[in-house]
């Protein structure tokens, strides 16, 4: 280990080890070989887990954290972290804060937490979760699942065949690149199609809730960009039960 009045260097070595950075200062914890279980603590941290399989604690602070080969379990903790998985099925939660959350290549799970998140699928089959928040949701390649969760969210699928789901009293989501007969969007907690009313709106289909429903709402749940209302059909939609 080397240290300096402001920034301590760790190196996890060869092994699966444990890894504790100072409280109250800038860490630099590298995992390198092995399962590593690694806690950035207090400080300003920079993170990386190396090979293998890691589980990554980022603390109360700012930062930044490479899960790298293997897979990974990421916890951003408080405050605007950058955090990646690197290769391999990770799984990241943002936590607190703003925080930008890339899943890199693998089937990768992300959650944003509280907090304005973007989050970023990149390749593969990704779930997305935007947590609280206005949240901006990016798949990627693959056939991913975008959930924005509650406030305002941006959603965009990318390449494949992704689901959009949406739910009631958690904001209206602007869905970027819904692609009729390939994508589909989820309704959860009861929603059904009868539920819906769906308008042609200036560049986007609006999707709202019926004054007779159960769960009305003066606001719309999405708007479709780009999407003509009269081209959906009931086979853009799946019922969660």
């Amino acid at each position: 280990m080397s240290a300096t009045a402001t920034v301590n260097t760790i190196y996890g070595g060869s092994g699966s080890e444990t890894i504790f950075g100072f409280s109250g200062s800038r860490n630099n914890l590298l995992g390198g070989e092995g399962d590593d279980l690694i806690f950035g603590k207090g400080g300003r941290d920079f993170i990386r887990g190396g090979d293998d399989n890691d589980i990554i604690y980022g603390g109360t602070s700012r930062d930044a954290i490479f899960g790298e080969q293997g897979n990974d379990i990421i916890f951003g903790g408080k405050g605007n972290d950058s955090l990646s998985g690197g290769s391999g099925r990770d799984i990241i939660y943002g936590q607190k804060g703003d925080d930008l959350i890339s899943g890199g290549t693998g089937n990768d799970r992300l959650f944003g937490g509280d907090g304005t998140d973007t989050l970023n699928g990149n390749e593969n089959a990704d779930l997305l979760f935007g947590g609280r928040g206005d949240d901006t949701l990016n798949g990627g390649t693959g056939d991913d699942l975008l959930v924005g969760g509650a406030g305002n969210d941006i959603l965009t699928g990318g390449a494949g065949r992704d689901r959009f789901r949406l739910t009631t009293r958690e904001g209206t989501d602007i869905i970027a690149d819904f692609t009729i007969g390939e994508d589909s969007i989820e309704l959860a907690k009861g929603l059904q199609i009868t539920d819906l009313q769906i308008t042609q709106g200036v560049g986007a289909t609006v999707i709202g809730l019926k004054a007779e429903s159960l769960f009305r709402s003066e606001k719309p749940l999405a708007l479709l960009v780009g999407v003509d209302a009269a081209a959906l059909t009931p086979s853009s939609f799946t019922l969660l039960t």
